[in-house]
């Protein structure tokens, strides 16, 4: 066997333990995160975030596509939507408007090669939108390097982003050191300095175009 049969070899090995791994530990410690955070917000009397997999959407039989199958999943947490009352200024009648806003949310994504790959989304709405749609947070060539403590980690940021980077709390100090943070762990995993993270991009985009092609609604759009 030569250096590039093998080489090849051992990539398409890595890609399937790295499958296994999303499903038997990712899933895993990311429930253990999930649980352990919503306890914390059950204390302090704050709502929960709704979570969904895909790959158990689609072993529940909740969406109507006609092959069930995928080539990758994902975990969505999100906070949902909110109303925001504002008072335009320019107004016929002086009353005030109200619009949707929809909340922060964290997607972590395993693309068919294995790697994986963590986006926050910050709070949008029609008078408020961030200058990206989502921000690249962590990456993980294999699932088994995740620890509940990283997942534990990214579900509290997701949470502050959302209390401090909404339409209602726009301008604060605090709000604008988090969409800091935002940028910086983005530039620096996909903006040339991670070549990984240029690659789970790509995939990114590959993902989300075969879930829609599948007929599984897609809880995140393509940057």
């Amino acid at each position: 066997m030569n250096k590039m049969t093998e080489a090849a070899r051992l990539a398409w090995q890595e890609a399937y333990f790295a499958r296994i791994n999303w499903k038997h530990h990712l899933l895993d410690i990311a429930k253990m995160a999930l649980a352990d955070f919503e306890r914390d917000l059950d204390r302090d009397h704050q709502d929960k975030p709704r979570s969904t997999i895909i790959s158990e959407e689609v072993a529940k039989g909740l969406h109507d596509d006609a092959k069930k199958v995928i080539w990758g999943d994902s975990i969505c947490v999100s906070f949902g939507a909110r109303p925001v009352a504002g008072i335009p200024v320019v107004s016929v009648k002086r009353q005030s408007t109200i619009m949707s806003e929809d909340c922060a949310s964290l997607v972590i994504s395993q693309f068919i090669s294995g790697s994986v790959f963590a986006m926050i989304y910050p709070p949008c709405s029609e008078v408020l939108k961030p200058s990206k749609k989502c921000y690249m947070v962590a990456v993980w060539r294999n699932p088994r390097t995740a620890t509940t403590k990283q997942i534990r980690g990214l579900l509290d940021l997701t949470h502050k982003v959302d209390l401090f980077c909404g339409t209602a709390t726009y301008g604060n100090n605090t709000g604008a050191k988090l969409m800091a943070k935002l940028q910086a762990k983005d530039e620096g995993l996909s903006g040339g300095k991670s070549k990984i993270g240029a690659n789970l991009r790509y995939a990114y985009y590959v993902l989300s175009v075969a879930l829609k092609l599948h007929g599984v609604p897609v809880p995140f759009g393509i940057p």
